[in-house]
């Protein structure tokens, strides 16, 4: 009787020694699929940036459209050619520039 017993507690060790290992392993490997680096919240911060870069690629190609827009009016719109002339200080054949001088700048010299 004492030895079945004895063997009992050493059976209920092992058992708990089992079970404390396998519970580890098991911890351990939902560690790493959780906070690994190929790990669940990588993902998720993975295609949150994914989503971000979609979004700031569509802003971009938006922009490059409107550009596309632009250059086409600069080349053949003749109204956008001339505001873009005046903006550089070209005249029409005949035109003058007249230039108002402050008051303070005609007393001091």
């Amino acid at each position: 009787m004492l030895k079945n017993f004895l063997s009992k507690k050493k059976k209920d060790k092992l058992s708990r020694r089992r079970f404390a290992i396998i519970m580890g392993i098991i911890a351990f490997i939902f560690f790493v699929f959780i906070f690994g680096k190929s790990g669940f919240i990588t993902l998720v911060r993975m295609n949150s940036q994914k989503a971000a870069l979609e979004n700031e690629i569509k802003s971009k190609d938006q922009q490059i459209l409107q550009l596309k827009e632009e250059i086409k009016a600069l080349r053949s719109d003749p109204v956008q050619i001339e505001s873009q002339a005046r903006k550089t200080g070209m005249l029409k054949d005949g035109e003058q520039i007249i230039k108002f001088v402050p008051k303070e700048t005609l007393n001091k010299e």
